[in-house]
């Protein structure tokens, strides 16, 4: 089985197509899964704070890196505040 992976960058996806997807410079890509990477901002609570606000956003902790106790920050520790927000509510 030969599987082959391709990139493409910089050009926007206008369409998906009978066999995959159609760029704006009318490329047409066949494809059997098709994954859109979108970004991610390195810290979660920057993201929050537009839903929250600032007020509330400045009171929560940092939501990236670990904690002190080398636990992995806003997976499934306390983020400052009672209130549960989920990354992958925010990204569906």
């Amino acid at each position: 089985m030969f599987l082959q992976i391709k990139v493409k960058s910089g050009i926007p996806a206008v369409s998906y197509t009978t066999i995959g997807l159609r760029f704006a410079d009318g490329q047409e890509v066949q494809a059997d899964v098709i994954v859109f990477g979108t970004g991610w901002r390195n810290n979660l609570r920057q993201t929050v704070t537009e839903t929250v606000g600032k007020d509330i956003g400045d009171q929560l902790d940092d939501y990236s890196g670990t904690t002190a106790e080398g636990e992995i920050r806003g997976l499934a520790v306390p983020i400052g505040r009672k209130l549960m927000l989920s990354s992958i509510d925010l990204y569906c």
